[in-house]
């Protein structure tokens, strides 16, 4: 078992297309062709001087339940919901500025005026919970019409296994085509069984961030920073400035350079979820749902759903190295695990450190890091949770210094020291400059927990925790010496997974 039984990611899509996710956004789920039925499907909507329609349709022949939850964007990504019946192969249409169930009776909601946010559809099973291990009986779509005339729709996204990667948006000046509207949520279902109530979103108002690019037709990219798509915060981007929101929101890039091309592509990578302590989510799995529509403003409008491929953006085997920096930012004991309530959040408190670091720097940027730290569970160390590179370890320095060959040639030296496992000291940070310091690890050299954690992270009171020394090169350069959990001094290393 890997850290938090790997979250997923997926696509909302019209064809079947791939999609990437997992721990922090690395292992991937192919979603189906979503006109096939699914448990729980899910779709956008936009009433911002906008008409949408959320159309469901129940293909058995025998009468089921439903529960219809709707999460206001402009209100935090507070809920709302309400059940409904369908009888055998029947459809049911909701207008979302006044929602009436299948019945004919008002739905008890009432959205807010010009809001915009996501709707999720699940089969209930009569006793409050939601199972997706038996029947799949719901397809479904949803449309947008502008008061300008045009029109975006496509049908709503049902989850199946896969694996897959990289998400892209296309755009192209069709039709005079000068606007863009690239959407994208975060909905995290708890295990198999489906909670009624909010407890169906973890982490909604922080939401799914993206490492950006933008290509033209030439494939020539634009450089973009970071974005993250949040219900509650921002989930409706324009691409740049020669293709910007209609809806006046951000952009996903910022700048121009694409004036004079008839199209390209956003390429989004390295999906990260963001966990709050104390937000349970055991058995749980998390899904990005996104599509980009495109319009002239004046009419002519069209609609396509985010598409993945199979390469492997997550996975630094792919590109030939792997990135290992030591944080240029100290911590104690505590802070490293940022009061989280289990191992699982506490490392993830960890690997958030690594990434923001990662995220902030040109040297580091583009890629997924973990931390190396362990805790008593025999599964939640690096040994444990890596990704185990094929490929060299390499440093962020000018000439990336080659640190080991691969994950055995990182773990191959013996402990206490006399025999060099690293080949260049770990010492650059994400910024290029060299900290000689003692990070915290909780490792041993073979990537196992050692002894002293400080309490898996969580105590400062008598207790101690292992470093290493980022000046060696045998085992002490992750198993050094206890120190007290309550020095302020200790980075941490972080590699790229």
């Amino acid at each position: 078992m890997t850290l938090l039984n790997r979250l997923l990611i997926a696509l909302l899509l019209i064809l079947p297309i791939n999609s990437y996710a997992g721990t922090n956004g690395i292992i991937g789920i192919l979603l189906d062709q979503t006109d096939i039925a699914d448990f729980s499907i899910s779709g956008y909507y936009d009433l911002r001087d906008r008409k949408s329609l959320i159309q469901v349709t129940n293909v058995l022949s025998t009468p089921i339940t439903i529960h219809v939850q709707i999460f206001q964007n402009d209100s935090g990504c507070d809920e709302l919901d309400f059940n409904d019946t369908l009888t055998g192969n029947d459809t049911v249409v909701y207008d979302m500025d006044n929602i009436i169930k299948n019945n004919g009776t008002p739905a008890p909601i009432n959205l807010n005026d010009n809001s915009d946010g996501y709707v999720v559809v699940t089969l209930d099973n009569g006793d409050g919970t939601f199972d997706g291990s038996g029947f799949r009986p719901l397809i479904g779509n949803f449309r947008i019409i502008d008061d300008s005339g045009y029109e975006y729709r496509t049908n709503m996204s049902g989850i199946t296994a896969g694996d897959n990667d990289h998400l892209y948006a296309h755009f192209n000046t069709a039709d005079g085509a000068n606007q863009a509207d690239l959407v994208g949520y975060t909905i995290t279902y708890q295990s198999t069984a489906f909670p009624i109530g909010s407890s169906t979103v973890l982490n909604r108002d922080q939401g799914t961030t993206f490492d950006v690019f933008v290509y033209d037709m030439v494939e020539e990219p634009l450089s973009c920073d970071s974005r993250n798509f949040a219900c509650g915060n921002i989930m409706n981007y324009g691409i740049n400035e020669d293709y910007g929101s209609s809806k006046g929101t951000d952009l996903i890039c910022q700048g121009g350079g694409l004036a004079n091309s008839d199209g390209g592509y956003v390429l989004l990578v390295n999906g990260r979820f963001p966990v709050s302590a104390g937000e349970s989510f055991d058995g749980g799995f998390t899904i990005f749902h996104g599509f980009i529509g495109l319009n002239n403003g004046n009419g002519t409008g069209s609609m396509d759903a985010l598409e993945g491929d199979g390469e492997s953006a997550a996975s630094c085997n792919s590109r030939g190295a792997c990135r290992v920096f030591i944080t240029s930012e100290l911590f104690n004991g505590v802070e490293v695990g940022g009061g989280g309530s289990d191992n699982e959040e506490r490392v993830m408190n960890a690997d958030q450190i690594c990434q923001r670091l990662a995220d902030a720097s040109p040297r580091t940027q583009g890629g997924t890091y973990f931390a190396w730290i362990g805790t008593t569970d025999p599964d939640i160390n690096p040994a444990g949770r890596f990704n185990q590179a094929t490929v060299p370890y390499v440093l962020v320095d000018d000439v990336q210094t080659k640190v080991a060959d691969n994950w055995p040639d990182l773990i191959d030296c013996t402990e206490g020291g006399g025999s060099d496992c690293l080949e260049n000291w770990l010492w650059v940070d994400e910024m290029g400059a060299t900290q000689s310091r003692n990070p915290w690890t909780g490792v041993n050299a073979d990537g196992t927990s050692s002894s002293n954690n400080c309490d898996d992270w969580s105590q400062f009171q008598a207790i101690t925790g292992d470093v290493g020394n980022s000046t060696s090169l045998d085992s002490n350069w992750t198993n050094l010496t206890p120190f007290t959990c309550q020095f302020e001094g200790s980075p941490l290393y972080c590699f790229e997974q």
